[in-house]
Protein backbone atom coordinates (compact mmCIF):
# COMPACT_ATOMS: atom_id res chain seq x y z
CA UNK A 1 0.00 0.00 0.00
CA UNK A 2 2.95 2.26 0.14
CA UNK A 3 2.62 2.90 3.78
CA UNK A 4 3.87 4.99 5.57
CA UNK A 5 5.53 6.67 3.41
CA UNK A 6 8.99 9.36 3.64
CA UNK A 7 9.92 11.60 1.53
CA UNK A 8 12.68 14.27 2.16
CA UNK A 9 12.17 18.45 1.58
CA UNK A 10 15.03 20.69 1.06
CA UNK A 11 15.80 23.88 0.98
CA UNK A 12 18.09 27.06 1.57
CA UNK A 13 18.00 30.50 2.24
CA UNK A 14 20.26 33.58 4.08
CA UNK A 15 19.72 35.60 6.98
CA UNK A 16 20.33 39.28 6.55
CA UNK A 17 20.58 41.28 10.21
CA UNK A 18 21.52 44.60 10.94
CA UNK A 19 22.84 46.72 12.19
CA UNK A 20 26.11 46.70 14.51
CA UNK A 21 29.25 48.78 15.21
CA UNK A 22 31.79 46.11 13.71
CA UNK A 23 31.42 43.38 11.29
CA UNK A 24 32.81 40.25 13.78
CA UNK A 25 29.29 41.55 15.85
CA UNK A 26 27.22 41.48 12.51
CA UNK A 27 28.45 38.12 11.61
CA UNK A 28 28.15 36.35 14.92
CA UNK A 29 24.43 38.09 14.94
CA UNK A 30 23.72 36.54 11.79
CA UNK A 31 25.06 32.99 12.53
CA UNK A 32 22.93 33.08 15.68
CA UNK A 33 20.06 33.46 13.79
CA UNK A 34 20.75 30.49 11.23
CA UNK A 35 18.91 27.56 12.94
CA UNK A 36 16.16 29.42 13.93
CA UNK A 37 15.66 30.70 10.09
CA UNK A 38 15.92 27.30 8.87
CA UNK A 39 13.54 25.51 11.45
CA UNK A 40 11.43 27.90 10.48
CA UNK A 41 11.61 27.69 6.45
CA UNK A 42 11.39 23.69 6.59
CA UNK A 43 8.11 24.03 9.10
CA UNK A 44 6.79 26.36 6.66
CA UNK A 45 7.72 23.72 3.70
CA UNK A 46 5.69 21.23 5.75
CA UNK A 47 2.44 22.94 5.89
CA UNK A 48 2.71 22.89 2.28
CA UNK A 49 3.26 19.75 1.67
CA UNK A 50 0.96 17.51 0.71
CA UNK A 51 1.29 13.67 0.59
CA UNK A 52 1.11 12.12 -2.66
CA UNK A 53 -0.06 8.81 -2.06
CA UNK A 54 -3.89 7.63 -2.04
CA UNK A 55 -4.02 6.05 1.63
CA UNK A 56 -1.61 7.79 3.20
CA UNK A 57 -3.09 10.95 3.82
CA UNK A 58 -1.65 11.87 7.37
CA UNK A 59 1.73 13.51 7.94
CA UNK A 60 4.52 14.02 10.53
CA UNK A 61 7.43 16.00 10.50
CA UNK A 62 11.17 14.97 11.66
CA UNK A 63 14.13 16.73 13.08
CA UNK A 64 15.55 19.77 10.81
CA UNK A 65 19.06 19.00 9.60
CA UNK A 66 20.62 22.68 9.23
CA UNK A 67 24.08 23.41 7.09
CA UNK A 68 25.60 26.73 7.65
CA UNK A 69 27.10 28.21 5.00
CA UNK A 70 29.22 31.49 4.42
CA UNK A 71 29.06 34.22 6.78
CA UNK A 72 29.88 37.36 5.99
CA UNK A 73 29.34 41.27 6.47
CA UNK A 74 28.68 44.71 4.90
CA UNK A 75 28.58 48.27 5.48
CA UNK A 76 27.77 49.32 1.50
CA UNK A 77 24.51 48.38 1.39
CA UNK A 78 21.89 51.13 0.60
CA UNK A 79 20.12 50.08 3.86
CA UNK A 80 23.57 49.98 5.78
CA UNK A 81 24.44 53.55 4.28
CA UNK A 82 21.54 54.91 5.67
CA UNK A 83 22.19 53.31 9.12
CA UNK A 84 25.77 54.77 9.15
CA UNK A 85 24.72 58.53 8.35
CA UNK A 86 22.29 58.03 11.08
CA UNK A 87 25.13 57.19 13.64
CA UNK A 88 27.66 58.78 12.54
CA UNK A 89 29.92 55.76 12.16
CA UNK A 90 30.20 52.74 10.03
CA UNK A 91 27.00 49.90 10.62
CA UNK A 92 27.68 46.83 9.50
CA UNK A 93 24.67 44.28 8.20
CA UNK A 94 25.30 40.49 8.80
CA UNK A 95 24.41 38.02 6.21
CA UNK A 96 24.50 34.01 6.73
CA UNK A 97 24.00 31.63 4.33
CA UNK A 98 22.52 28.07 4.95
CA UNK A 99 20.93 24.87 3.48
CA UNK A 100 18.25 22.55 5.44
CA UNK A 101 16.92 19.03 5.17
CA UNK A 102 13.68 17.59 6.92
CA UNK A 103 12.22 14.17 6.30
CA UNK A 104 8.42 14.07 6.30
CA UNK A 105 6.42 10.66 6.88
CA UNK A 106 3.23 10.42 5.41
CA UNK A 107 1.09 7.51 6.75
CA UNK A 108 -2.30 6.34 7.23
CA UNK A 109 -4.70 4.67 9.82
CA UNK A 110 -7.07 3.08 7.47
CA UNK A 111 -9.47 -0.19 8.46
CA UNK A 112 -8.04 -3.08 9.08
CA UNK A 113 -10.39 -5.10 6.09
CA UNK A 114 -8.86 -2.61 3.68
CA UNK A 115 -5.78 -4.07 3.29
CA UNK A 116 -7.62 -7.73 1.58
CA UNK A 117 -10.09 -5.98 0.18
CA UNK A 118 -7.85 -3.54 -2.02
CA UNK A 119 -5.99 -6.96 -2.58
CA UNK A 120 -8.38 -8.79 -4.07
CA UNK A 121 -10.39 -5.43 -6.15
CA UNK A 122 -7.44 -3.89 -7.05
CA UNK A 123 -6.54 -7.64 -9.11
CA UNK A 124 -10.20 -7.86 -10.65
CA UNK A 125 -10.52 -4.64 -11.62
CA UNK A 126 -7.11 -4.81 -13.52
CA UNK A 127 -8.95 -7.94 -15.32
CA UNK A 128 -11.80 -6.15 -16.32
CA UNK A 129 -9.96 -2.71 -17.66
CA UNK A 130 -8.12 -5.20 -19.64
CA UNK A 131 -11.08 -6.87 -21.07
CA UNK A 132 -13.93 -4.06 -21.57
CA UNK A 133 -13.66 -2.01 -24.34
CA UNK A 134 -12.85 1.51 -24.26
CA UNK A 135 -13.06 4.22 -27.62
CA UNK A 136 -11.25 7.05 -25.08
CA UNK A 137 -10.72 8.11 -22.03
CA UNK A 138 -12.01 10.66 -19.33
CA UNK A 139 -15.59 12.42 -20.00
CA UNK A 140 -15.57 11.53 -23.35
CA UNK A 141 -15.73 7.78 -23.17
CA UNK A 142 -18.50 8.61 -21.24
CA UNK A 143 -19.80 10.28 -24.19
CA UNK A 144 -19.37 7.88 -26.39
CA UNK A 145 -20.58 5.24 -23.80
CA UNK A 146 -24.07 6.66 -23.82
CA UNK A 147 -24.61 5.84 -27.85
CA UNK A 148 -23.31 2.38 -27.34
CA UNK A 149 -19.32 2.48 -27.57
CA UNK A 150 -17.12 1.63 -24.43
CA UNK A 151 -18.10 1.36 -21.22
CA UNK A 152 -18.38 4.62 -18.72
CA UNK A 153 -18.31 5.26 -15.38
CA UNK A 154 -21.54 4.59 -15.00
CA UNK A 155 -20.95 0.90 -15.92
CA UNK A 156 -18.28 1.03 -14.18
CA UNK A 157 -20.01 2.02 -10.91
CA UNK A 158 -22.88 -0.85 -11.66
CA UNK A 159 -20.04 -3.36 -12.01
CA UNK A 160 -18.12 -2.38 -8.36
CA UNK A 161 -21.42 -2.74 -6.64
CA UNK A 162 -22.29 -6.01 -8.49
CA UNK A 163 -18.82 -7.21 -7.63
CA UNK A 164 -19.17 -6.60 -3.76
CA UNK A 165 -21.83 -8.23 -3.29
CA UNK A 166 -20.38 -11.47 -5.37
CA UNK A 167 -17.67 -11.21 -3.55
CA UNK A 168 -19.39 -11.43 -0.18
CA UNK A 169 -18.19 -7.88 1.20
CA UNK A 170 -21.33 -6.77 2.06
CA UNK A 171 -21.66 -9.89 4.61
CA UNK A 172 -18.21 -8.64 6.50
CA UNK A 173 -19.85 -5.09 7.13
CA UNK A 174 -18.81 -3.23 3.60
CA UNK A 175 -21.49 -0.78 2.42
CA UNK A 176 -20.85 0.61 -1.22
CA UNK A 177 -23.04 3.57 -2.24
CA UNK A 178 -22.97 4.83 -5.65
CA UNK A 179 -21.74 8.77 -5.86
CA UNK A 180 -20.77 11.28 -8.11
CA UNK A 181 -19.15 14.48 -8.36
CA UNK A 182 -19.47 16.97 -11.44
CA UNK A 183 -16.83 17.09 -13.91
CA UNK A 184 -17.77 20.63 -16.23
CA UNK A 185 -20.67 22.98 -15.42
CA UNK A 186 -20.78 24.06 -18.91
CA UNK A 187 -21.55 20.79 -19.62
CA UNK A 188 -23.81 19.23 -17.40
CA UNK A 189 -21.89 16.28 -16.41
CA UNK A 190 -20.96 14.42 -13.61
CA UNK A 191 -18.29 11.26 -12.85
CA UNK A 192 -19.70 8.19 -11.05
CA UNK A 193 -18.10 6.33 -8.36
CA UNK A 194 -18.34 4.26 -5.65
CA UNK A 195 -17.97 4.99 -2.32
CA UNK A 196 -17.53 2.40 0.38
CA UNK A 197 -17.93 2.25 4.20
CA UNK A 198 -16.03 0.05 6.28
CA UNK A 199 -17.34 -1.51 9.37
CA UNK A 200 -15.64 1.03 11.56
CA UNK A 201 -17.11 3.63 9.54
CA UNK A 202 -14.24 4.66 7.32
CA UNK A 203 -14.86 5.68 4.36
CA UNK A 204 -13.14 4.79 0.54
CA UNK A 205 -13.70 5.76 -2.88
CA UNK A 206 -13.65 3.15 -5.56
CA UNK A 207 -12.82 4.57 -9.14
CA UNK A 208 -11.00 1.92 -11.26
CA UNK A 209 -12.00 4.02 -14.07
CA UNK A 210 -9.93 7.07 -13.70
CA UNK A 211 -7.27 4.95 -11.98
CA UNK A 212 -6.96 1.11 -12.81
CA UNK A 213 -3.94 0.67 -10.80
CA UNK A 214 -4.45 2.58 -7.73
CA UNK A 215 -8.38 2.13 -7.53
CA UNK A 216 -8.81 2.69 -4.07
CA UNK A 217 -8.17 6.34 -2.85
CA UNK A 218 -9.67 7.53 0.98
CA UNK A 219 -12.51 9.58 0.40
CA UNK A 220 -10.91 12.99 2.07
CA UNK A 221 -7.88 13.18 -0.05
CA UNK A 222 -10.60 12.19 -3.39
CA UNK A 223 -12.66 14.89 -2.85
CA UNK A 224 -9.41 17.34 -2.40
CA UNK A 225 -9.20 16.60 -5.52
CA UNK A 226 -11.82 16.52 -7.69
CA UNK A 227 -14.92 17.93 -5.34
CA UNK A 228 -17.61 17.16 -3.55
CA UNK A 229 -18.79 13.68 -3.77
CA UNK A 230 -22.87 13.31 -4.05
CA UNK A 231 -24.45 9.90 -2.91
CA UNK A 232 -27.61 8.07 -2.92
CA UNK A 233 -28.77 6.16 0.18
Amino acid sequence: MGCPDKHTLTGSGRVNVGFFSSSAVAEAEASALVKTRAETDAGLAFNKFECEGRLCTKKSMGPVTVTPGAVWSSRTTLLGLLASLFWAEWRYEGKADYTWSVEVTCYGEHSPLLDPFQESFTVDAAIRSNQVFTIASGWLNNIFSWIGFGRGCADWADWIRSWIYREGWDTKGVRPRICWYWVHWWFITQHQVVVITMPDGQEYVLDPYTDPVHPVRDKGQYEKLYGKLHCSD
